[in-house]
């Protein structure tokens, strides 16, 4: 992780994409995954992995907000990562 702030990234339009189709997928994936567990009698597994799933769709938002859209401050976003208030 870089240490100095006035490091960046420019993201140019591919860049942007690439970073935006990355995160697509990891919602898509999350998306699916509680259903390939199966609540039964013993549903703790379907509930952790249905946490699992949240987690990936929180973080999702994270890459897909921090790249595309500026009305999303960044102090929200770190909120997200960093599990204040609960999960975002």
């Amino acid at each position: 992780m870089a240490e100095a702030a006035s490091e960046t990234v420019t993201l140019t339009q591919a860049r942007m994409r690439a970073c935006l189709e990355a995160a697509w997928e990891i919602d898509a994936l999350a998306r699916v995954l509680p259903d390939l567990v199966p609540m039964n009698d013993e549903s703790s597994p379907h509930f952790v992995v249905r946490g699992m799933a949240g987690r990936l769709l929180r973080l999702a938002h994270v890459v897909m907000s921090g790249v595309s859209d500026e009305s999303v401050s960044t102090e929200k976003l770190e909120a997200i990562i960093h599990l204040e208030r609960g999960q975002g």
